[in-house]
């Protein structure tokens, strides 16, 4: 940055800048700004002015790429995108925009200012938006409910956009942490390729999922744990996790979140008409916008269930006002209360099932597959049943799709039929010493009982995991060897470097070097159950090269501030490093 430039984003409450006095501080978007209230100070007008910090506005061609990026947003006319008024680099890169009054989609969501279905409208005009920018080539880049802005009026804006036109993009955002993001973000952006239109599909389907059931689709406490599921685990819709929700809309949220990119909706309002046309019904009533609470909201969100509205719901093409609308005629239903859990047992299998359910006095028998001293479990209803036991005889006729079962390597079987009827099952089965183990739900499809039948597991033997291969053990360590060995000698010499020059050096050695041993863990071919964590781990090792380069480039530029937030996106990359290695030795790899 020039010497005559600003290099910090914070400013002085009651000063001015570029021709605006500062009224208050509104938050932190993208990692790479802070947004604040202000007045322009000729007319008085109250704006949203954003001053950018960071790598990305150091040199004259970022500032390039940073003047076309806004001034292909300021072109982007939509209601449900913020407008960018003015943009400059003096004293430091900033933009103002629209002054949008009232709270992101996130806080609503944790307050339960607004629950399930009734986050749809507002979901929907975040479609619209989106859609409007893929038109004009530009591609929002990290769609989270904390970027979803909900004004008072009931309007709904996306802010700015991260640009991508053809083939190169304009990357403006920070490499720091992924924080929550990491529950929206896509499989290709995890391996680090480029985020494209379907990426936002998946994350909007992911936000979708959270809206109806009060939970990102694979919510983890660890942001690497996050990060393998989002790459191995099955996609699914919010039906698995609560019971009631239409089929279509299951089916459609399932589809934004399959792993290929290809296989997704062609556009977020493709995804959200799927959804909202799930609801046949009254629409929802134009209504006053939910009052904000008399104390600001934490930014963290609790994970708890939140109440869903079940009310019959019709959206007409985008209309939006209806946003935060009362549901018409049905009202809200309180959730259930958690049912107490509790275990079967026989010689061979045990599970665990919900209070309520009850061992039933005979076990439904399933076609090609023979279960020995088989138990049967059914819900209050009777709408359908499960049946566990140790295979005897048969096999369930296909691969099926391999799933982690909580640390256990297991496999889900669908197209599974009941002997002598035309009833349905849906199976998972965990190897053990003495042979594989089975449950399986027969009969209506059902969430719950798949969370059931996925705790099976061998009584007395233990699960056994999936076979390891020690060639891919090897090989893998191998890598880890090397990566110890360049962690700990560039961390000594960072330790002993004493000027700016040094760290520079120093920084740029360990990026290079975590970028060669991320291309040579790429070229090992794992096994099958290894393929998730073996990507994660890559792409991390890519994401943590970025992040010393961007220590180097701090260091060059003398600046403290960008030094320690390339310095913590770093350490968050060893983190998922080592997460991913944790699920690969819960796999049964002899990983260091």
């Amino acid at each position: 940055m020039n010497p005559g430039q600003m290099e910090l984003s914070v400013l002085a409450i009651g000063g001015e800048f570029a021709g605006y006095r500062v009224e208050s501080v509104l938050g932190r978007q993208s990692g790479i700004g802070r947004v604040y209230e202000a007045t322009r100070i000729d007319s008085g007008e109250r704006v949203a002015l954003k001053v950018f910090k960071g790598r990305e506005m150091d040199e004259a061609a970022s500032r390039a790429h940073f003047s076309r990026f806004l001034e292909a947003q300021s072109e982007l006319s939509h209601p449900n995108v913020v407008s960018v008024h003015e943009w400059g680099h003096d004293p430091a890169p900033y933009m103002v925009m629209d002054l949008v009054q009232g709270r992101t989609l996130a806080d609503l969501l944790a307050d339960g200012a607004i629950t399930g279905n009734r986050a749809l409208p507002i979901l929907a005009q975040v479609a619209a938006a989106l859609d409007a920018g893929r038109k004009r080539g530009l591609v929002y880049r990290r769609l989270q409910p904390a970027g979803i802005l909900v004004g008072d009026d009931g309007s709904v804006k996306l802010g700015d956009f991260g640009a991508a036109r053809g083939a190169r993009a304009i990357e403006l955002i920070g490499r720091g942490r992924l924080g929550r993001f990491v529950d929206y973000i896509s499989p290709e952006e995890i391996e680090d390729e480029e985020a494209t239109a379907a990426s936002g599909i998946y994350s909007l389907g992911a936000i979708v999922f959270e809206a109806l059931t009060g939970d990102p689709p694979f919510a983890s406490e660890h942001e690497g744990e996050t990060l393998n599921a989002h790459l191995e685990l099955p996609s699914r819709g919010p039906g698995a996790v609560r019971e009631g929700l239409p089929h279509r809309m299951d089916q459609a949220v399932t589809r934004a979140l399959s792993k290929d990119p290809a296989l997704r909706q062609r556009s977020a309002g493709e995804l959200m008409e799927a959804v909202v046309e799930a609801y046949p019904g009254d629409a929802v009533r134009p209504a006053e916008a939910p009052a904000a609470p008399a104390e600001p909201a934490a930014r963290e969100r609790p994970r708890r269930p939140r109440r869903l509205a079940f009310a019959l719901l019709a959206l007409a093409a985008v209309a939006v006002a209806a946003a935060l609308g009362a549901v018409a005629a049905g009202g809200e239903e309180a959730p259930s209360a958690p049912e107490p859990a509790k275990r079967v047992s026989t010689r061979d299998v045990t599970l665990s099932h919900p209070a309520t359910w009850r061992v039933a006095r005979e076990a439904p028998e399933l076609a090609g597959l023979e279960l020995s001293d088989p138990v049967a479990l059914a819900p209050p209803g009777g709408a359908y049943e499960l049946v566990a036991g140790r295979v005897a005889a048969g096999t369930p006729g296909s691969a099926g799709q391999l799933v982690d079962l909580d640390g256990v390597i297991g496999r889900r079987y669908t197209g599974l039929r009941e002997a002598g009827s035309r009833r349905r099952a849906v199976a998972y089965s965990v190897p053990g010493a003495g042979g594989a183990v089975v449950a399986a739900c027969v009969g209506q499809a059902s969430g719950a009982c798949e969370r059931v039948a996925s705790t099976v597991r061998p009584r007395r033997e233990g699960a056994a995991l999936a076979a390891a291969s020690p060639s891919y053990a090897r090989a893998l360590n191998r890598v880890l060897r090397r990566l110890d060995r360049v962690r700990t000698k560039g961390r000594r010499r960072l330790a002993r470097a004493r000027t700016p020059a040094g760290q520079r050096r120093i920084t740029a050695r360990l990026s290079r070097d975590y970028a060669t041993l991320a291309g040579v863990a790429a070229r090992i071919d794992p096994p099958g159950p290894a393929r998730a964590p073996q990507r994660v781990v890559v792409g991390q090792l890519r994401r943590a090269s970025r992040g010393f380069r961007d220590m180097s480039r701090a260091a060059r530029a003398r600046s403290g501030r960008r030094w320690v937030a390339a310095r913590a996106g770093v350490r968050s990359a060893e983190g998922n490093v080592q997460a991913a290695l944790v699920s690969l030795r819960r796999r049964g790899y002899a990983v260091r």
